[in-house]
């Protein structure tokens, strides 16, 4: 990362910057975006970039959230659910599935950021607000609605651990008899100690939406390298 926005994180995120880099072979670029609403990152085989609206807005609590997007893919190995390049899905589908994928990743290391950055709970509590909002005034049934529904309770169960949040979000799915989905789906696991591909699988089984066309992508930075599984090639034993 360059100097003199590296310059800008504390000295804890300088370090974990430094560390995924090495653990990576890559260098993370930062690219100001004037038009980019926050900040939003990409990680391929190829290295990684954090976009952001302007090098003011590169501070510690939303740059730490990229960089534990970029370790998860890059160092830890851990794929990116996606449409293969034979698909040809919806806005809406293409939307949908990176909403899931994100809120996946955010159960899987959420605990940590908020470990590293505890004002950031004040951020998450009021995106979990607006999701919230947005949910009860949709349609919620089983599917992509249901699907956000339900990563939404377990955000906050697991992460934000928020008795009102919790309680919305319960009432959200019991009203589409989704109640039981969230132990049927973690089976007491904790999230982010769960294996992200077989949850996937079991999760789109559980809410029976459709698999064709959707594939994990795992990359490797330090020999260039991806490969693709089908989702509906991974097989849950539970």
């Amino acid at each position: 990362m360059d100097a003199l926005v590296l310059d800008r994180l504390s000295t804890d995120l300088q370090e974990l910057t430094c560390a995924i880099e090495a653990a990576a072979g890559v260098d993370i670029a930062v690219e100001v975006v004037p038009s980019a609403p926050h900040l939003s990152c990409t990680a391929t085989q190829f290295g990684a970039r954090i976009f952001t609206p302007s090098v003011d807005c590169f501070q510690d609590g939303p740059a730490l959230h990229e960089l534990l997007h970029i370790r998860r893919i890059l160092v830890e190995g851990i794929p990116q659910l996606g449409y293969d390049e034979h698909s040809w899905p919806s806005p809406e589908e293409d939307a949908l599935l990176n909403a899931i994928d994100n809120n996946l990743e955010h159960l899987a290391f959420g605990n940590e950021e908020l470990t590293r950055r505890p004002n950031r709970r004040a951020y998450w509590l009021g995106k979990m607000r607006n999701a919230l909002e947005t949910l009860e005034a949709s349609q919620v049934g089983v599917g992509g609605h249901g699907a956000l529904a339900l990563l939404c309770f377990t955000f906050v169960q697991h992460v934000l651990r928020d008795g009102p949040l919790m309680t919305r979000a319960q009432a959200i799915l019991d009203a589409a008899n989704l109640g039981g989905y969230p132990a049927r789906l973690f089976n007491n696991v904790e999230p982010a100690n769960q294996s992200k591909d077989l949850t996937v699988r079991l999760f789109f089984q559980l809410l029976g939406m459709p698999t064709e066309g959707i594939e994990f992508e795992y990359v490797d930075s330090r020999n260039s390298t991806r490969r693709q599984i089908a989702l509906a090639e991974v097989v849950v034993e539970r």
